[in-house]
């Protein structure tokens, strides 16, 4: 049904609102939906125009930007935490997106985000180099199923590396601010040096001042070598979690295939274990060497082309032609961009968030998407229509 799933998603968050008000958190409020302009081919989405109100420097590498409505307003920020973002920004005349976890609590009128430079990235060079108190930008979202839910477990244990910690510290700031949340969080967090840890006064802070709540352990690769298997599989069992504890784990592909193997090893069920990753990149071996054409439909009536460049995604190449090509958080993580391959062979980089049965039936997503060959897209339909299309088959 049309419009199926924005109820749904008004239900979910009305449910969590009133979870939120349950362990104090009183002000929270409906965030409201501010309309700009998205810069997939001139349609309108839903987004909220924010403006920075500091930009904090954590690290060397890392920035948390500090945001709050742009039109001076005390709206919230409401989602689950653990959730990410997609902020908007225009970078040397284009607009360019990238999602960030949160890591400030739900229920506040300000937003922080944690955003670690990456050599050659856009967006997290934009940020450390030019964003400014004042500055404009837009976000949307939340988005993303790594969460620990409007009910969190008694027992969580969380594993990050890096910028990995950023869902986690939204997580611990969560549940440490209701004093009556008898909660017990274990941190393994992972950095290259001292100066490269995230968040290091406040966690320590934090676990000085709560230690029956929240312990933290750091592993310092430069002086105590990676974190590795047998590491791993030592701490959790030093910690003895209690046999519901959900575990949560984040940050490069590497550590997270890793960890959900130690804990597969050890027999923690797959239903406790939560996960999110960072991106790859692209195989070189499954990269296009010459340049390739998109067609793009629009249920199945034809909409335009774009040359697809080598090593180019489809997304890049349609906004670069002007095509209308949905899409948000572009790091395959939210499936604003999905569309139907009606032709062609495109190899996606993963992790991404379409499920096996998704790819089977013809999904791809443009923005972690690059063709093979040369393709056909058909961009009538969205995963979530798909889905309710499905669901109503079934019924019938």
């Amino acid at each position: 049904m049309p419009g199926l799933n924005r109820l749904l998603r008004l239900a979910m968050d009305r449910a969590y609102r009133s979870g939120l008000r349950k362990e104090g958190y009183d002000e929270v409020a409906p965030a409201p939906a501010r309309a700009v302009p998205s810069g997939g081919g001139g349609e309108v989405s839903p987004a909220r125009a924010v403006r920075v109100v500091e930009v904090r420097r954590e690290t060397p590498s890392a920035v948390t930007l500090v945001l709050a409505d742009a039109d001076g307003g005390d709206g919230v920020f409401d989602f689950l935490p653990g959730q990410f973002f997609t902020l908007v920004a225009e970078v040397e005349g284009r607009e360019v997106r990238r999602a960030y976890s949160a890591s400030s609590a739900p229920g506040s009128s300000r937003l922080d985000v944690t955003v670690k430079h990456i050599e050659g990235g856009r967006f997290s060079g934009h940020a450390h180099r030019s964003l400014r108190a004042g500055d404009v930008l837009a976000v949307r979202g939340p988005s993303g199923s790594f969460h620990a839910g409007g009910r969190p477990p008694a027992e969580v244990v969380l594993i990050a590396a890096g910028s990995g910690v950023t869902p986690m510290m939204s997580m611990i700031r969560a549940r440490l601010a209701v004093r009556t949340d008898r909660c017990r969080i274990s941190l393994l967090y992972s950095s290259r040096g001292p100066d490269e840890v995230i968040f290091a006064d406040e966690l320590a802070r934090r676990a000085a001042d709560d230690p029956d709540r929240l312990s933290v352990t750091q592993v310092l690769t430069g002086r105590d070598g990676r974190l590795d298997a047998a590491g791993v599989r030592r701490w959790v069992t030093d910690l003895a979690p209690a046999a519901d504890a959900h575990y949560y784990v984040c940050g490069p592909q590497p550590l997270t295939d890793t960890v959900l193997a130690t804990l597969a090893g050890l027999g923690i069920a797959d239903d406790r274990v939560h996960h999110e990753r960072f991106g790859g990149g692209a195989d070189p071996a499954t990269t296009a060497t010459e340049p390739r054409t998109m067609a793009v439909e629009e249920d199945g009536h034809p909409v335009g082309t774009a040359a697809v460049g080598p090593g180019a995604t489809l997304l890049d190449a349609g906004l670069a032609a002007g095509l209308p090509m949905p899409y948000s958080c572009t790091v395959g993580a939210c499936g604003d961009c999905a569309v139907r391959l009606r032709a062609g062979e495109v190899a996606q980089d993963g992790p991404n968030c379409l499920t096996a049965g998704q790819r089977a039936a013809g999904w791809a997503l443009t923005c972690v998407g690059r063709p093979l060959t040369d393709v056909t897209v058909d961009i009538a339909v969205s995963l979530d229509e798909d889905a309710a299309a499905a669901g109503d088959s079934a019924d019938a």
